[in-house]
């Protein structure tokens, strides 16, 4: 275990008392496999059937850095281009976002590049030009033999965008902790973006009180993220991917 991992500790829920009070971040997960990434660190398990994500689900997961306490509000967001219109809505209020790419397959990589545009489109959108801490993943580091994408071009590319990079594997579980680890910190500010390029990852090592006020002086006023209730209804289908696990569509999903 690495030594970045060794300072992130899992909290309990019961352990949290009324009166202690911890600092809420709500993280966006974009781009492919982070429903296997997400379940994997929030609940400890690997599922081989995957269900494609319909909407969004939400999940939580409470930990302890430097004697700060963190509750990640973790958002996974539908990739289907049926629902693009509704992504604005999840990435409101965000302050973070991973993307997550397959490291067997070029154009998952390449689609990163179009999340980061949708990402600075909606906070301009919404009027709130803070600046959001990005992490990217390069999931299926178990699956080296078939790799489509260098760990250099990726790390290159985070790097340009003012990101982090971190290979991961939801199978074997490497990489997680590292990954939330360097997102938490950047979202407390102990460590500024490096990168020379603009716009979403380009944090500039603000805290997460600093961003906040900073945004709520430019509208005069912090902006609440409204909550909204949805209900889908999609078609099932089923495909086998390169983990020869399989995936099907779930009928129906309430956003909240």
């Amino acid at each position: 275990m690495s030594a970045l991992s060794e300072r992130i500790k899992a909290v309990e829920p019961s352990t949290y008392s009324n009166s202690e009070t911890a600092i809420e971040a709500k993280v966006v997960l974009l781009g492919t496999g982070k429903t296997s990434l997400v379940q994997r660190y929030v609940n400890e398990d690997f599922d081989n059937t995957v269900t494609t994500t319909v909407g969004a689900g939400f999940a939580n997961k409470r930990i302890v850095m430097d004697d700060v306490k963190i509750k990640l509000q973790i958002w996974d967001t539908a990739g289907q281009e049926r629902f693009r219109s509704m992504a604005p809505m999840y990435y409101r209020g965000a302050v973070a976002a991973v993307l997550v790419y397959d490291i067997t397959s070029v154009s998952s990589f390449h689609a990163v590049k179009g999340w980061i545009k949708e990402l600075n489109e909606a906070a301009m959108q919404d009027g709130d030009l803070r600046r959001m801490a990005i992490g990217i993943a390069g999931n299926k580091k178990d699956l080296e033999a078939d790799r489509e994408v260098s760990t250099k071009d990726a790390t290159a590319y985070a790097d340009s965008i003012g990101a982090f990079y971190i290979e991961t594997s939801a199978l074997a579980n490497e990489g997680l902790d590292d990954l939330f680890m360097g997102l938490c910190r950047r979202i407390l500010g102990d460590k500024g973006s490096k990168g020379k390029g603009e716009g979403a990852g380009d944090n500039k090592g603000e805290s997460l009180d600093a961003r906040r006020n900073r945004t709520a002086s430019k509208t005069g006023q912090q902006k609440t993220p409204r909550k909204e209730t949805i209900k889908l209804e999609a078609p099932q289908t089923n495909h086998t991917d390169k983990h020869g696990s399989h995936e099907k569509t779930k009928r129906k999903c309430i956003l909240f």
